[in-house]
């Protein structure tokens, strides 16, 4: 069981493809849910319950399965077809999670520092600020609106990842048969 609030995910990938991705809570773009303190934080924003979370039951889960879960930094900063190809090469280098994540959070960091770069940040603004209400609207709806936007480089942001590999447990003991 997992729950997010926000812009923090998870991506579940099999075989190589996300399998599934968790969807991020967002007031309008680039404004997440956000838990905090409402005592310190009276005037500074719109913030969140912790009821608000979205909660997620992954019963499907299968060896070899590899569970990447990220703060918004990874997710503004790598196409799903990159953490794909990442995980994918990682995996057939002999790179367990550790390496895993060292390698999201590495590409991350650089393409948010690259102002050049096609971020999936840069994508969704293009988008919201085109289509204005619309493309937020069509967004939340699931609906992918393709604008020619113009905008470009990615967003520097804190950058956390962890990553788990789903493996057999052998039953009655702490051992794991490798996949």
């Amino acid at each position: 069981s997992a729950a997010t609030i926000g812009d923090t995910a998870f991506v579940l990938l099999r075989n190589g493809k996300i399998y599934f991705k968790s969807p991020t809570q967002e007031f309008e773009f680039d404004t997440p849910y956000q838990l905090a303190d409402c005592d310190i934080s009276e005037g500074f924003g719109e913030f969140s319950e912790p009821d608000d979370a979205l909660l997620y039951t992954v019963r499907d889960i299968k060896p070899g399965d590899v569970l990447v879960m990220a703060s918004d930094g990874l997710f503004d900063n790598l196409h799903d077809y990159e953490i794909e190809q990442i995980v994918a090469e990682k995996l057939q280098q002999g790179y367990g999670a550790d390496g895993i994540s060292r390698e999201l959070i590495e590409r991350a960091r650089a393409h948010s520092l690259d102002p050049n770069y096609i971020s999936p940040w840069a994508q969704e603004k293009g988008q919201t600020e085109s289509l204005g209400v619309i493309g937020g609207t069509l967004r939340k709806l699931g609906i992918k609106a393709v604008v020619g936007s113009g905008y470009r480089g990615g967003k520097p942001d804190d950058i956390s990842v962890i990553t788990g590999i789903a493996q057999y447990l052998i039953p009655g003991t702490d051992l794991f048969l490798p996949i």
